[in-house]
């Protein structure tokens, strides 16, 4: 489905057009430079790439600073999804449109809901910064376990001991704790 240029793009450019007419040497450059970026920019935002229109908007707005090329760049932000750079062009375009332009209301319902929306946006982010900077539960090192704080077996003591003096193995019966306990028990003795 093909998008139309919005209703702003084409007063924009009519209003481009007609002030041509009037304008001098100095601004027929300009003027047509802004109609070049403003046709670029509609095609930009009819195919849905907001960021290269705003760029296109904002080229034409300063050579020509008309309103409607604010309200185009908060459109084009705004479908962007650019919120802070949509507000701030639609408050630019409140500042500078006339009092009767058609989409005076219709900006202000924007300004209003890209408001709420920003502060919804900090809010969250602000809960979920506070739940990463909460203090946890600290993690207790466990104390270091020396050979020696940990009880053992005759058979294992003496194993420990066959190895250091002999380093190419040793001939004990076993060195985990199962055959320890065996062995004791087959001595008659406890470790």
């Amino acid at each position: 489905m093909q998008k139309v240029p919005t209703r702003s793009t084409v007063v924009a450019m009519a209003l481009l057009a007609v002030s041509t007419a009037w304008a001098g040497p100095s601004d027929d450059s300009d003027r047509e430079a802004a109609r070049v970026a403003t046709k670029q920019a509609a095609a930009a935002y009819n195919l849905g790439h907001y960021d290269e229109a705003a760029f296109q908007y904002e080229e034409a707005y300063r050579l020509v600073p008309d309103p409607i090329f604010l309200y185009d760049l908060g459109q084009s932000y705004r479908q962007a999804n650019k919120l802070d750079k949509a507000l701030t062009a639609y408050r630019s375009y409140l500042r500078t449109a006339p009092n009767d332009a058609p989409n005076l209301a219709r900006v202000r319902q924007w300004i209003d809901e890209l408001e709420r929306t920003l502060d919804l946006q900090a809010k969250t982010a602000a809960q979920r910064f506070a739940q990463r900077e909460k203090p946890s539960t600290p993690v207790v090192p466990a104390k270091a376990v020396s050979e020696s704080s940990v009880p053992q077996s005759r058979t294992h003591k003496h194993h420990h001991a066959c190895i250091k003096e002999r380093p190419q193995g040793c001939a004990c019966p076993g060195t985990n704790e199962d055959q320890d306990i065996f062995l004791d028990g087959l001595d008659g003795r406890n470790a």
